[in-house]
């Protein structure tokens, strides 16, 4: 258990230092957009689960800050560190009459999204791809058929998460000075969820990871 934290420590920490690197490099090319990125996350979890669970997304913010930098003439790397929810419901076949006991899941985390922004139809509009890195802040399961507290499942979840990211936006021109992209993205985890711990409880099937969709909305300003 130790040693697993300590490698996903490692990778985590790993990773945000080559962001970081790729992020300060990014100034010293010619266009710089910086703003602020905002929007819905409708990721849940995905997978096979043996108790035969059914999974549905509940929206859920995004909201952060935005770093645009051009690579090449066609080409740019866009950072984008911020807060994401990812909140979702399980529902779960209790007894042959069909009772279902279903939970909702509430879990936030520090998301540090990096990726390739490629322009295209004379740069209205885009595709991008890329990688996403995410910590585990706080989380909680709610009973929504019993009347019984939150329960804690931090110990249950991989503090750290990543995921593949491939998108398609379109870009307003406001004014020479100010940029909005909106956006349709696609995510997918390549962490399970999971860490094998038991909570008591079979609401988090193992072997489980997150999927789905985030609409976003981009302010940029251009330097």
């Amino acid at each position: 258990m130790i040693r697993s934290i300590s490698r996903n420590t490692n990778t985590f920490t790993l990773c945000i230092v080559f962001i970081s690197f790729l992020f300060i490099s990014g100034k010293s090319f010619s266009q710089t957009k910086i703003g602020l990125s905002t929007g819905v996350n409708l990721t849940s979890f995905s997978g096979v689960s043996e108790d035969n669970a059914s999974f549905s997304s509940s929206p859920g913010l995004i909201l952060g800050l935005s770093g645009e930098f051009n690579i090449t003439k066609d080409l740019k790397i866009v950072f984008q560190p911020g807060f994401i929810q990812r909140n979702g419901n399980i529902s779960y076949s209790i007894n042959f009459k069909g009772d279902i006991d279903s939970f909702k899941t509430k879990l936030n985390y520090l998301n540090f999204p990096l990726f390739l922004k490629v322009p295209a139809l004379n740069k209205v509009a885009y595709f991008n791809s890329g990688i996403s890195a995410s910590y585990l802040m706080s989380s909680s399961l709610e009973y929504t058929q019993k009347d019984t507290s939150d329960t804690d499942l931090d110990q249950v979840l991989n503090s750290f998460d990543f995921s593949f990211i491939f998108g398609v936006g379109a870009t307003v021109h406001l004014s020479k000075k100010i940029d909005i992209d909106f956006e349709a993205r696609y995510t997918q985890s390549i962490v399970s969820a999971g860490n094998g711990e038991s909570l008591g409880t079979r609401a988090i099937p193992t072997r489980l990871r997150y999927a789905g969709f985030q609409i976003l909305t981009n302010i940029l300003y251009c330097f």
